[in-house]
């Protein structure tokens, strides 16, 4: 609900978070994210026998479990039985610190528990499979050899990776009463096992193997040892300098998981400085590092969507995703796999278009204009959600178990607003505790009323929690995008973008340039006014005339940080000659219309004017703010607008075989596809169970599809990745570098 978050391992401050265990207190915190407290959970202390539990085997599907290579000893002298997964090539030289190739890496072993047969595999998308290999081969695992509770120990980076997909119910259930971070001086459990589960980075290991060396006693009874991503040989020389760690060791396994799973088809790999702004070689040569470090991590994500060595397909030219192709088939090596994988690497100085221009979908939109917390960025602090007595610290958590946020978020505001309407209205219609309600204001309540009138109701307010959350959500967003005039500066960004105005009328930058300078002194150089400065030097090909220079500057008067952020992007779109991405997008769109000579897929939008599409949005805002009888026009369809993100058509291209081999050349051959690469057919009728409707939609053709936006995806290009997921019936996974805000690209303009 809209209350304070349950579950997440991430620790405010470094501070230990204590999530149940022998000590028994109330319950004050149904959250692991505290602040110099300790949030105990009362399930701990009850016995489990009795209640009933959905075991995790029945949402998962069985996978053939690969034969892993015969193990041996590492230079650290643990002995073989003591390790879970024993991974290595080359000789185990101490002090060699080579990088080991993904496919010297043995398969993770099966649970004991659960018994034989083959692997589990989950079936809901990326973030659950993350979520299945930490619960089954890490939590699972070592509570079975622990006698007692155990200690989670994260360091920084692991506390990024577990955050989005582990529970607060999920730690409990494995016999976890605390999670501390690695990085802060601890206090010692010696009758409790320590679970660590760290960068694959010889800083962590050293702060690991620092809690056993010259110890008088033992900081805890023993270790179980998981790092995100293989481990060198110089890390392997330093757990074999730590002779107390190495008897104590029960387990020590490579979990392939250094990346962000935010998503069923959304990952981040956490490289914040993956984007600059400095033309040619200079960029290239400043982003290695960060593209060697990208490459590596997709690896692992890969790895864990269970592919093989890709076919991996980049932009004809550019020299940084070819460079960080090839680092990727080298990380991945002769790994052999059944899962034919196509991945489609892009880069952000390509299209530095989309970022900037603001979008009406739900998630997009709440992602723009409102704060959202978290290392998952799930978490939308709202005042108006506030509920009697528990303060103004209130969340709105916004997760794939949220039904209605897996419902709403890639539709139209204006559509999310007037089905909120709807199912509010039904809900008060339908309950005999409102029927004062319904004598009063009835369907005049605005959005905000009916948000208040829910959150009066104690005896519904299990019943509408995600209703008043979403509320509230929505009426805040559209609130603070009524209040910076946001509306009408859309419109001019699309004109920009697209370079036709609301009637299709082809316009150049300089011919809406008047209209610009006026929204840009309206907007009193804010960010937002700053990013329509900044799409029209896009448009205009980073080369803006003096007296446009002038005028528009002058218009906006930006800070020397601002001066500086629109001259390097200016560098950037004039290097690239402006955006070819979109080139490319606009090409295959062309050539797939011909050649199936029908209308393209967004006829069913042709029907409504932009005129009507702008009345909807504006209607929208009406019925949020004031109280109005009228109905909100449904704005299904009208997401993109006049705008579509380039990668969108890049993608279906991919997926229907058509992205042309000159543009988009490959390295590697890639797999053969076990199965038919042609999606499956479907049936026209509607599907008449939820059982039927989740099987249909899961069931995907053809090789699998990764695409990875070096410098950073946008909300609006995982919208589109779901799009063509759904459309062509293949599975679509879309991340980058990291997963962009418009503002944290803004940011990140100025280098």
């Amino acid at each position: 609900g809209a209350g304070r978050r349950c579950g997440g391992v991430e620790g405010r401050s470094g501070q230990r978070v204590r999530v149940g265990g022998p000590r028994r207190r109330r319950h004050r915190s149904c959250g692991v994210r505290a602040s110099r407290q300790h949030a105990v959970a009362d399930a701990a202390n009850r016995s489990t026998e009795g209640r009933k539990r959905v075991p995790l085997s029945l949402a998962l599907a069985d996978q053939p479990a690969a034969s892993p290579p015969a193990p041996r000893v590492h230079a650290c002298g643990v002995p073989a039985e003591n390790l879970v997964v024993v991974v290595s090539s080359g000789p185990a030289t101490p002090g060699s610190a080579q990088e080991t190739p993904m496919s010297a890496l043995s398969a993770r072993p099966r649970s004991k528990r659960g018994g034989g047969g083959g692997k589990e595999e989950p079936a809901g998308g990326l973030r659950e499979r993350v979520r299945h290999v930490v619960q089954n081969d890490v939590l699972r695992a070592s509570a079975a050899k622990a006698k007692g509770w155990m200690v989670l120990v994260l360091d920084a980076a692991a506390t990024r990776a577990l955050t989005p997909v582990l529970g607060l119910y999920d730690l409990v259930e494995e016999r976890v009463t605390l999670v501390e971070s690695l990085e802060k001086r601890r206090q010692p459990f010696p009758e409790m096992t320590a679970v660590y589960v760290v960068a694959a980075s010889e800083r962590s290991v050293r702060a690991v193997c620092a809690d056993w060396r010259g110890r008088d006693r033992a900081m805890y009874a023993d270790a179980h040892v998981f790092a995100l991503d293989a481990l060198d040989d110089a890390c392997m020389a330093l757990l074999g300098a730590t002779p107390e760690l190495a008897a104590r060791l029960r387990a020590l396994s490579e979990l392939r998981l250094d990346f962000h799973a935010l998503e069923a088809r959304a990952f981040d790999l956490g490289e914040p400085g993956a984007f600059r702004v400095a033309p040619g070689a200079t960029r290239e040569a400043a982003l290695a590092d960060a593209d060697r470090e990208a490459a590596r991590k997709l690896a692992t994500v890969l790895a864990t969507l269970g592919c093989g060595r890709p076919r991996v397909r980049y932009r004809s030219g550019n020299a940084r995703c070819r460079a960080a192709g090839k680092l990727l088939l080298d990380r991945l090596g002769d790994r052999a796999s059944d899962v034919p994988c196509d991945v489609l690497l892009l880069d952000r100085g390509d299209d530095a278009l989309t970022p900037l221009v603001h979008e009406y979908s739900y998630q997009a939109l709440v992602h723009d204009v409102l704060v959202v917390e978290g290392a998952a960025r799930d978490r939308v602090p709202l005042a108006s959600a506030k509920r009697g007595g528990e303060g103004a610290g209130d969340y709105a958590v916004l997760t794939d178990k949220d039904a209605l946020w897996v419902e709403f978020r890639h539709d139209h505001i204006a559509r999310v607003v007037s089905r909120l309407r709807a199912r509010t209205t039904e809900f008060l219609a339908s309950n005999r505790g409102a029927a004062d309600l319904r004598r009063g204001k009835g369907a005049e309540l605005s959005l905000g009323d009916m948000a208040a009138a829910l959150r009066a109701m104690p005896e519904f307010q299990a019943a509408t929690a995600a209703l008043n959350k979403h509320m509230s959500v929505a009426h805040a967003a559209l609130d603070e995008f009524s209040k910076r005039g946001l509306l009408e500066q859309s419109q001019l960004e699309q004109t920009l973008a697209t370079g036709r105005d609301e009637d299709g009328a082809k316009k150049r930058a300089r011919d809406v340039a008047e209209d610009v300078a006026a929204c840009l002194r309206a907007g009193k150089g804010d960010a937002h006014a700053l990013r329509l400065l900044a799409i029209y030097v896009v448009a205009a090909g980073g080369r803006l005339k003096e007296s446009e220079r002038k005028d528009l500057f002058g218009a906006l008067n930006p800070d020397p940080v601002q001066q500086r952020a629109l001259l390097c992007l200016a560098q950037l779109v004039a290097a690239a000659d402006g955006i070819p991405t979109r080139d490319d997008a606009a090409a295959h769109a062309a050539a797939a219309s011909s050649k199936t000579n029908a209308a393209p897929a967004s006829s069913k939008k042709s029907s409504r004017t932009p005129a009507r599409r702008v009345a909807a949005l504006r209607a929208a805002m009406k019925a949020t703010f004031k109280s109005s009888g009228a109905a909100v026009p449904d704005a299904e369809g009208d997401v993109e607008s006049r705008y579509a993100p380039p990668a969108k058509a890049l993608v279906a291209a991919l997926c229907d075989g058509a992205l042309d081999v000159d543009l988009y050349p490959s390295l590697g051959a890639g797999p053969t596809p076990a199965r038919d690469d042609r999606p499956k057919a479907r049936s026209a009728r509607k599907a008449t169970s939820r059982l039927a409707a989740n099987s249909r939609k899961d069931a995907y053709g053809g090789p699998k599809v990764v695409v990875c936006v070096l410098g950073g995806a946008t909300y609006s290009e995982l919208r589109a990745a779901y799009e063509v997921a759904a459309e062509k019936g293949r599975d679509v996974v879309l991340g980058g570098s990291r997963l962009l805000a418009p503002a944290d690209f803004v940011a990140s303009l100025a280098g």
